[in-house]
């Protein structure tokens, strides 16, 4: 399918313009976004108009380009203060937790986020936030290959992008850090 179908507007024409010739920038401009309804794709989407910022920077020696469209104003509060580590990242499910229906009720917090690293951490004195006993040790066991993923060989780093382990409890380790939907769960895969 051609990107212009999804971005029909005509000041995308300049950021598609710089894509094809190897290009990188951005530019604001109000354009449709298509949002989920319901928070799950399946349930359909609603189209609504927002100013947005394009930001695109081809990749080196390659013939792709990565973009990321961002709503004016949400800048400060996702890209600008979030940096995105080098090393792994961890990922409960909700199978996880001793109440995994309260913690799919809730919206993870920066505070609670901090809460569940200084618990696995042991930087807080802080009692546990709700995970089922064994869950931090299944964390620390994981966090061992971070020294195979990322310390190891390099003989097969041109090879080898995503990397991820999966435990029967619900933890899940990945690295390049990413971003996964609350609902996902490492349980429930056919691996």
């Amino acid at each position: 399918m051609d990107i212009t179908t999804l971005e029909p507007e005509t000041e995308f024409n300049d950021v598609i313009a710089s894509i094809i010739r190897g290009g990188h920038g951005q530019k604001t401009f109000v354009s449709k976004q298509f949002l989920a309804r319901g928070g799950r794709v399946e349930e359909g989407v609603t189209a609504v108009q927002l100013n947005s910022t394009y930001y695109w920077k081809s990749v080196r020696e390659t013939s792709f380009t990565v973009g990321i469209v961002v709503p004016v104003g949400d800048m400060d509060e996702t890209l600008a203060e979030q940096t995105i580590p080098s090393g792994t990242v961890v990922k409960f499910s909700a199978e996880a937790f001793t109440d995994p229906f309260n913690y799919l009720g809730l919206n993870e917090t920066i505070s609670s986020v901090n809460a569940y690293e200084a618990y696995m951490t042991r930087r807080s004195s802080k009692k546990n936030p709700g995970f089922k006993p064994g869950i931090r040790d299944t964390v620390v066991a994981t966090r061992k290959v971070e020294d195979i993923w990322l310390r190891g060989s390099k003989e097969y780093a041109n090879y080898l992008v995503w990397r991820y382990v999966g435990t029967g409890n619900g933890v899940l380790r990945m690295t390049p850090v990413t971003l996964l939907a609350k609902l996902y769960d490492p349980t429930k895969r056919p691996w």
